[in-house]
């Protein structure tokens, strides 16, 4: 199951409302594509916003579509107790494994996180995979916390956060105390096509999650008939990658380009969110209708 590419796509919200059926249309378009598997929902798809009910309709939802592709949920809460309801629920919706990250408000101790996952991993009969998202988080994992949560039994990856390969990022070294059947997966799209160049198997996908055939044509950056396209493609997708910095992470950005696509005809995120600059807005209508003759967008 982790392997290859995992997509992240949105939870479209209108009003409040969940859009199911702006939903589905992406979900359509991951399983039309094969992706690897789909993870919904990550935190593009906004789990720490949405309620244990919507999370039980999304993920059941996903599920009926999936076409066998496995499905893995985001679980995280506040407390303990709210994550483990939501892994009781999605595994009754039929989730393939869970995604989970320590959100908090008051700092954690490694001690806590450690403890919440070992609630988890003796609560679940599906495998677990470890987000380590610091920007969202504020929470660092030391190696060896790293390395006594992958000694969990139904521990099985790391969504590991991106940095460039000269900020010190090593997909071996980063996986030698790791228990050996843990799986280490990228994210951070920007960095994604070095890591995949230098041995990582797995990347959590943001833009996969909205344009599955472009991100799989990014993994074939060490097929030599295609490396070069893969990182012309990725050059030319410079803009977005700087918009993800600019506003600290990918889920505004992603959802105005969801937009500028049309997969929705609004801006599909809750307040306090609010959408792009106009000129960033602009610059992804024009992105978009390079990557639509290029063939990329349906």
């Amino acid at each position: 199951m982790f392997k290859g590419l995992s997509a992240f796509p949105l939870s479209p919200i209108r009003h409040g409302t969940l859009d199911l059926n702006a939903f589905e249309k992406l979900v359509g378009n991951l399983v039309g594509a094969r992706v690897d598997s789909i993870c919904v929902p990550g935190s593009t798809g906004l789990y720490p916003y949405l309620s244990k009910g919507q999370i039980f309709a999304l993920t059941s939802r996903c599920v009926y579509a999936s076409e066998n592709i496995p499905v893995i949920a985001g679980i995280g809460a506040l407390k303990t107790q709210e994550v483990l309801a939501n892994l009781e629920n999605v595994q009754k919706a039929g989730v393939s494994a869970v995604l989970l990250a320590p959100m908090s408000y008051h700092p954690l101790l490694e001690n806590e996180v450690y403890e919440l996952y070992r609630a988890v991993d003796s609560e679940s009969s599906i495998p677990i995979c470890l987000y380590d998202n610091p920007m969202a988080t504020g929470f660092d994992f030391s190696a060896d916390l790293y390395a006594s949560i992958s000694d969990l039994p139904m521990v099985k990856a790391i969504k590991f956060p991106g940095r460039k390969l000269d900020e010190g990022f090593d997909i071996n070294e980063a996986t030698l105390d790791l228990s050996g059947d843990v799986v280490l997966g990228i994210s951070g799209d920007q960095y994604a096509l070095d890591a995949l160049s230098n041995g990582c198997k797995l990347w959590f996908s943001v833009v996969g999650g909205l344009l599955p055939e472009l991100a799989l044509k990014l993994m074939c950056v060490n097929d030599p008939h295609y490396s070069e396209e893969a990182r012309q493609l990725n050059a030319q997708l410079q803009p977005l990658w700087v918009m993800f910095g600019k506003y600290k992470g990918a889920v505004r950005v992603v959802a105005e380009f969801a937009k500028a696509i049309g997969y929705v005809d609004y801006f599909c995120l809750p307040r306090p969110f609010l959408p792009l600059q106009e000129e960033d807005y602009n610059m992804l209508i024009v992105l978009a209708d390079v990557l639509r003759s290029q063939g990329y967008l349906k």
